[in-house]
């Protein structure tokens, strides 16, 4: 789980920005950076015009808006091209593994040279042949032992005993006089200046990491894992198609994993070593390496995907809380005005009127 972690952001790490464009056309990167454009501003008019995420009070907020309008944008761009990653995986791994580098052969046959190289270097070789016989080479892959393999192709040493002649090799060494022994400079301190020029350490510069050495390390690290299973497809098949297989089969060791990728050609057949190399690649990256790089970029792909929408969540959830524990406006003090006099109230009527008096009469009527 951690070395697959490990060789996806090696590998997406090391692609520089012309391979990344192969995963489409120019024009269809056209086309969807155009709309990933535009799906962002209207992202960012529904969150805030129709969801009202800039609103707080009852007032538009500018700093929520402009805060918001960049993350949106950017966060469609890179879905987007979490999206071209995922779908053009296959067209990136073909023109990863098909490319080759000016004055050196192609990856699928530096893949080979390396996974054939022990065996080359170890199987006889007819007078006058241009190269070892299959026969010879699985001879030689046969012959060695699966840990010898193992440290042959670069793997980490295992738990196996040194032998005795590594043990006593110190011990027997020359030992220095004290007047040509050279005297030893402090760790983290440079080298005297009057200091002989064989006695100063030189370290190249690291090389810088490229796509190639990342799905060469890919490969290196795969095929030199101490309990890696080989599949029995590249096995050879067996000569009674009729006869059935045991049930209970070992899986082939590393050695005969390395036969099977080139057991399609006659026993006889003798090769230069850069056929046999371009041979043993192509079945190799067929049958294993092509569907690994694709594992790797479409995984990266989700984990990409997720990563942004987090990134998002955590954005707008630190503005949420940014909006929340801003002050509202105090508002702007209003002068009173005068207030008008009242109007002088009436006097209460009376609940009951007095009766009016009756008419008196005239003297003398009558």
């Amino acid at each position: 789980m951690i070395s697959g972690i490990r060789h996806a952001w090696a590998l997406l790490s090391s692609l520089t920005l012309g391979e990344y464009f192969q995963l489409a056309e120019w024009h269809q990167w056209l086309v969807l950076g155009v709309l990933a454009l535009l799906a962002g501003a209207g992202v960012h008019y529904v969150l805030g015009y129709v969801l009202r995420f800039y609103w707080r009070g009852g007032k538009f907020q500018w700093w929520i808006a402009l805060l918001a309008m960049p993350m949106l944008v950017f966060s469609v761009l890179a879905l987007t091209g979490m999206y071209l990653l995922g779908i053009g995986a296959p067209r990136l791994s073909d023109a990863l593994l098909q490319t080759a580098p000016e004055g050196q052969p192609a990856l699928t046959a530096a893949v080979g040279t390396y996974l054939l190289e022990p065996a080359l270097a170890h199987a006889e070789k007819r007078l006058g042949a241009a190269g070892p016989t299959r026969a010879q080479l699985e001879q030689a892959l046969r012959a060695m032992p699966t840990e010898q393999l193992r440290q042959a192709l670069g793997g980490e040493r295992g738990d196996a005993p040194e032998p005795e002649a590594a043990k006593k090799a110190p011990e027997a060494a020359p030992q220095t006089t004290p007047q040509t022994a050279p005297q030893a400079t402090p760790p983290g301190e440079a080298p005297p200046a009057n200091a002989p020029i064989g006695e100063r350490k030189l370290e190249p510069p690291p090389a810088p990491v490229t796509s190639s050495s990342a799905i060469l390390g890919i490969v290196r690290d795969w095929i030199t894992e101490p309990d890696q299973a080989f599949p029995e497809a590249i096995t050879p098949a067996p000569a009674d198609a009729a006869k059935p297989a045991p049930a209970a089969k070992s899986p082939p060791a590393l050695g005969a994993y390395l036969v099977g990728l080139i057991n399609e050609v006659s026993p006889d057949a003798a090769l230069k070593p850069a056929d046999w190399a371009l041979i043993a690649g192509t079945r190799f990256t067929e049958h294993m390496l092509r569907p690994l790089l694709l594992e790797y970029l479409q995984r990266g792909a989700l984990a990409g995907t997720i990563l942004i929408l987090l990134l998002n969540l955590g954005y707008f959830w630190t503005i949420q809380r940014m909006a929340r524990g801003a002050k509202p406006t105090a508002a702007k003090p209003t002068v009173a005005k005068p207030a008008a006099p009242a109007p002088p109230k009436a006097a209460p009527a009376a609940a009951n009127p007095p009766a009016a008096d009756p008419p008196k009469k005239e003297a003398g009527a009558g």
